[in-house]
This record gives C-alpha cells, structure tokens and sequence, in this order.
C-alpha cells in the first residue's frame, strides 16, 4: 500500500499490486486506485506510513523521506490504511505495519501503542511483533537531549479475526 521506492521488496518477489500516495517508480498505482479493488480480496497487505512530523524547515531527514505536517494527520493516515486494509484483507488476511515511535516537542509519541490499539479495534490481531534496528543515526542537533533517541522500528503483524 505504500511502495515507496520499493527499496522493502528488494529481496523478495514484487507483489502483485504496488499503491503509494505519491509513485516514484514505473508499476506503483495511485493508492486512490486500490479504492477499486473488491472487499476481502487479498490474502495480505503492507504499510510503511512515514514517521516523520514537521511543519519547520528543511532537514536531511525531510529530505529523504515524505513527512506528515501535523501529529493529527499522522493518525489519520494510519487509521485510513487500518481501515482500508481490514476492508481489503480475507478472513485470516495478514497486515503488516511498519511504524516508528517519535518524539515532538521534547514528547514521546507512542505511536505503536496507537497503531495497535486502532487495528486490535478494527478486528484485527496481533500475532507477531519485529523490531528493526537502524545503521543510520539522523537526528536534529539538539543542546539538551531530554528523551531517548529512537533507532529502531516496528513490523506488526496482524492477522485479521474471523469473529468479526
């Protein structure tokens, strides 16, 4: 649902629908488009949402990756991609959401705890859980560091409930 680059299916065979908000490469649909695909018709789904908030000047960060310009719009990304999914997926489907807790304004944001409290709400369950460790260590320069920098992420997997 949010290809990107493709950089995450390097390894792997390509799935067969490719969606981002923005296509950057040849073979990525609109995510409009997937608006188009009949509900309960996919065995699995991916995100990878960004997780960067800014509203401020350029960074090296920004730079490389797409930024929401307010926390309210981060949460609604991912409650859209939640509820898209869950309306995409079979019965049993598996979602796998990759996401990142933040801090803002010398403030953690759980962003994590959000994205499984919102999907556990939907129907969904989560069955596994990976942390990824990141090699790349972006961060503001800052004069006092108050909370503890985040260098990993997050891939949950969730399956879809057959209850609901």
């Amino acid at each position: 649902m949010t290809a990107s680059k493709c950089i995450f299916w390097k390894s792997l065979p390509k799935p067969e629908y490719l969606f981002d908000i923005n296509p950057q490469i040849e073979g990525v649909k609109l995510l409009s488009e997937a608006d188009k695909l009949k509900d309960n018709s996919l065995n699995s789904v991916v995100f990878d949402l960004p997780f960067i908030v800014s509203s401020g000047a350029m960074s090296k960060i920004k730079e490389r990756f797409s930024h929401f310009e307010t926390l309210e719009e981060l949460y609604e990304a991912n409650n859209k991609m939640l509820e898209h999914s869950y309306r995409l997926l079979k019965k049993q489907g598996v979602l796998v959401v990759k996401t990142m807790d933040i801090c803002r304004g010398n403030k953690q944001v759980w962003i994590s705890d959000y994205v499984i409290r919102k999907a556990e709400e939907l129907g969904f369950e989560l069955i596994d859980k990976f942390i990824l460790l990141s090699n790349l260590r972006l961060f503001a320069r800052t004069h006092q560091q108050r909370v503890a920098r985040k260098y990993h992420s997050y891939f949950f997997v969730f399956r879809k409930s057959i209850l609901r």
